[in-house]
């Protein structure tokens, strides 16, 4: 009864702004008249300081939703019952449960359970309510869950519903559709439990444990989308170890999940390498295409990246070769063509046929500027590829920088260690007369672009 009337009328911030009010009014009542000393006035007030102090902090204190910390990644339990032991019942068997199950991972997730009771103030159906909710005890998932017996007292049949929900930024419509799609889809083992009491500890197992497979597989996807494979890495990573050897959808969604995260990982490294120039990280990427082929063999993507590495690392050309050699046939894409046309400048390949490789990789679409800054470091640790000049004064017209297609024009001409051929001589006219490269008659669009 007195913990009934503590929490429904005595500890709550309306009740201390009343009490603050009392007070001052008090207070003021205890101003003394001309004749009076400021005994009482003062005396009152500090009690009241000393009262309205204690019951403030005892107010927090009882308001006060529990967090996660800053380093943790944590999951909102927000659980709806018919009493308090109910709720007790439920903390005990689902969410100290899953905090053992999460624990028994290299990635664990941590567990804030909130009665629903408390956060009446809260609208679970309004977004924008519970986004506030997760922002405050410092969750990025939400777990509602509806626990209930058929007889309070007498507990024989048992019922969980439960609600999934996530914190994520605003995601485009493509993304978020993706994301949704993926809740309800994985979430359907876990939505609905029936089962009586002889029954309750292996139903509440099974789905406490596949309620964090569940929160760690949509928590990553939200990391992915976001672009933070750091934290994506290691929950994905976690989540595929355990579940690898199992034979189901989710694994495969998981596989899936585990793929695109290694690949924004290894993207990460390559991009960390070329700011640092740290050999380690190559060394992280090239384990992240090795994780990324035992997924899913011989990709695009990993032979694409691969080819990279052997360069970099090795400067291994044939194997480098190789690989954007599988690029073509697999033919995703045709970004492959600007490493098969550096690839063979590299390794002195006939001048002309180096020409029409990168003529063509010029009307693939593609970040020129990259390629640029790429062929620019490799001509900067090996100054006597002078064919590089020839390349960047190709690229430079391309991007229409006239001046620095001239220098590298004049460094490449400089140079007499290469027999003009008929193809190459009639492609540095057209360099110097200003025509475009790229076509025989001067009347494509990139013609256009640089008139």
């Amino acid at each position: 009864m007195l913990e009934k009337l503590l929490e429904k009328f005595i500890l709550k911030p309306i009740s201390l702004a009343i009490a603050v009010a009392i007070a001052i009014w008090h207070c003021l009542n205890l101003l003394p008249n001309e004749n009076q000393t400021y005994l009482k006035f003062i005396c009152g007030c500090v009690f009241w300081f000393a009262v309205l102090t204690s019951y403030a902090i005892a107010v927090y204190i009882f308001n006060r939703l529990p967090s996660a910390s800053r380093k943790e990644i944590g999951v909102l339990f927000v659980i709806h019952t018919e009493s308090e032991n109910m709720f007790k019942d439920a903390k005990f068997n689902i969410v100290e449960k899953f905090d053992d199950v999460s624990n028994s991972f290299k990635v664990p997730l941590k567990p804030i359970c909130i009665n629903a009771n408390k956060i009446k103030n809260y609208n679970h159906g309004n977004k924008n309510s519970m986004v506030v909710l997760l922002h405050r005890t410092h969750c990025v998932f939400c777990v509602d869950i509806i626990y209930s017996a058929d007889d309070v007292n007498n507990k024989n049949n048992y019922e969980i519903k439960i609600n999934l929900g996530t914190l994520h930024p605003e995601f485009n419509d493509k993304d978020n559709a993706f994301l949704i799609g993926q809740l309800n889809h994985v979430s359907k083992s876990v939505k609905n439990r029936k089962f009586n009491k002889d029954l309750k500890f292996e139903a509440i197992n099974v789905t406490v444990l596949h309620l964090h497979l569940v929160a760690k597989y949509i928590i990553s996807l939200v990391f992915i989308l976001s672009r933070k494979f750091e934290f994506s890495d290691v929950l994905l990573d976690d989540l595929y170890s355990a579940t690898k050897n199992q034979h189901n959808w989710f694994v495969d969604s998981v596989k899936k999940a585990y793929f695109n995260s290694c690949v924004g990982m290894e993207q990460l490294c390559f991009k960390r390498f070329y700011l640092t120039n740290d050999i380690e990280d190559l060394n992280t990427a090239e384990n992240y295409l090795i994780t990324i082929n035992s997924l899913f063999p011989n990709t695009y993507a990993y032979n694409f990246d691969m080819a990279y590495i052997q360069f970099l690392k090795y400067r291994n050309i044939n194997e480098a070769k190789r690989h954007i050699h599988n690029c073509k046939k697999i033919g995703t894409t045709d970004t492959w063509m600007y490493s098969d046309a550096f690839l063979s400048a590299y390794s002195g390949e006939n001048i002309v046929l180096v020409i029409k490789k990168y003529e063509k990789a010029i009307q693939t679409s593609y970040n020129i500027v990259d390629i640029i800054g790429f062929i620019e470091n490799v001509l900067t640790e090996e100054p006597d590829k002078y064919i590089f000049h020839l390349v960047l004064a190709l690229l430079y017209y391309e991007v229409c920088d006239k001046k620095l297609s001239a220098i590298h024009l004049q460094a490449f001409l400089q140079n007499d260690s290469y027999t003009f051929e008929n193809y190459v001589t009639k492609t540095i006219k057209k360099l110097q007369n200003g025509e475009c490269v790229a076509c025989e008659f001067n009347d494509c669009e990139k013609c256009d672009k640089i008139a």
